[in-house]
């Protein structure tokens, strides 16, 4: 294996990853691009263990450049950003390591190193954690191919994806887990790792001069922690009254108005009943279903 250092290197991340995973290309500059792939692995890897107690942090992060070589073939850049998919593939490689460890012999002893309860209700509650992860990450997918430009008027795409994210938590928190505080702490964590946003979307903005869409999630986060609170999609609301202008008001209404014009608008752009009926269905249910779940 050659370890000249290659000068024609891609300088992208997701170029970086697609050579990776040619095999038809030499080993070393295969080798070479994963070498400058490493700082983000490891960093994503970080991200991803801090949902981790210790014993599974420490196995992840110095695994982690491993893992990904061995799934690199996986990757295409169709996925999406390779940040998205490299801490996709490791959630789930943790959420193995984990359930390794809960079927062995010897169990931690409470307040030890067990896992976290949002882990265990990430890849346990109802046997199907495998099958909500995939969901959602062809939801990311399909946000991807929906995204629109914002008008002059409301970026419904803004609050589509902030709607999503409530409705994720309100589901989440239908579990038994929801009276313990320390799952409250995580779950605004939790949601943003099964629909994480880019850096563009969470600078987004409902209107021009109203805040971007990160500063009102931090606010939301704050209700989601708190294990009194019940989850309603109209807490907005309650979040970013005091940042608006003085002539501007956001009433449960009015958010109700946009998230189904929101809704409207995707489900035209999309095209597609059966993406629709796979990523959207269960969040974002027809009138008729919601009222008879009212």
């Amino acid at each position: 294996m050659s370890s000249e250092p290659c000068d024609d290197l891609p300088t992208g991340l997701a170029e970086l990853a697609a050579l990776v995973a040619d095999l038809d290309q030499p080993e070393g500059r295969r080798s070479q691009a994963l070498a400058r792939l490493v700082p983000t692995i490891e960093s994503n890897a970080c991200q991803v263990a801090t949902r981790f107690r210790r014993h599974l942090q420490e196995d992840l992060v110095g695994e982690s450049v491993t893992v990904i070589w061995m799934r690199i073939g996986q990757y295409s850049r169709a996925a999406g950003r390779f940040e998205d998919w490299c801490r996709t593939v490791l959630y789930h490689y943790a959420v193995d390591l984990w359930r390794k460890a809960k079927s062995g012999p010897v169990r931690p002893a409470v307040g030890g190193d067990e896992p976290s309860a949002a882990l265990e209700l990430a890849a346990a509650v109802e046997d199907h954690s495998d099958e909500v992860i995939e969901r959602c990450r062809e939801l990311r997918a399909v946000l991807d191919r929906l995204a629109w430009s914002p008008p002059r008027g409301v970026n419904y795409f803004a609050v589509l994806l902030l709607h999503l994210r409530l409705v994720m938590a309100r589901h989440l928190t239908h579990a038994p887990l929801n009276e313990d505080p320390a799952w409250r702490g995580e779950l605004p964590d939790l949601v943003e790792s099964l629909l994480p946003w880019s850096a563009e979307e969470a600078e987004s903005r409902f209107k021009h001069d109203w805040p971007p869409l990160r500063q009102i999630w931090e606010g939301a986060c704050k209700l989601l922690r708190e294990r009194t609170l019940t989850i309603e999609v109209s807490r907005p609301c309650d979040v970013v009254e005091r940042w608006l202008p003085a002539s501007s008001q956001l009433t449960p209404e009015l958010w109700n108005q946009w998230v189904h014009r929101a809704k409207d608008r995707a489900k035209h752009r999309l095209q597609d009943e059966a993406a629709w009926s796979r990523c959207f269905s269960r969040l974002l249910p027809d009138r008729c279903e919601e009222a008879r779940h009212r």
